[in-house]
């Protein structure tokens, strides 16, 4: 199960820890009327021949994520101030694909320097149309 919290307290209809559920207990699970009517009813089981990508801010969950389970690709979340030196070297030890840095103070060169590293980058969260449009396709 990939849940965003520990609990399923905030975003479910449901309370409490999810690892004791099985997959039948599942379908009784709303994890969208929170964000909006559109949204009711969204849980989708996991079908392994999808894309996936994991991505977290803290990196012992996906070191420990990757070594459990090593098909799955990562990919670290930054915050901007959170990139001084350590981004290429905790991304390299996690055998990250990916950097996701957010969209605030977020640079050209610093976007560049990415790529020129080998990762994709998904910048998080860009909440328009307009936001998205910004970014030039020399960044993406």
């Amino acid at each position: 199960m990939v849940i965003h919290d520990a609990t399923l307290d905030r975003t479910t209809n449901q309370t409490g820890d999810y690892r004791a559920l099985a997959t039948a207990d599942l379908a009784g699970i709303d994890a969208g009327s929170w964000f909006g009517a559109g949204f009711a009813g969204e849980l989708e089981l996991l079908d392994p021949a999808r894309e996936l990508l994991v991505s977290s801010f803290n990196p012992l969950l996906l070191a420990e994520f990757h070594r459990t389970a090593p098909r799955w690709p990562v990919a670290c979340l930054y915050e901007n101030h959170q990139f001084a030196a350590v981004w290429r070297s905790v991304a390299g030890l996690l055998g990250a694909t990916a950097i996701h840095p957010g969209v605030t103070g977020l640079e050209r060169d610093r976007v560049r320097r990415f790529r020129a590293a080998g990762y994709d980058v998904n910048v998080w969260t860009v909440n328009s149309v307009e936001q998205a449009q910004e970014f030039p396709a020399a960044w993406r």
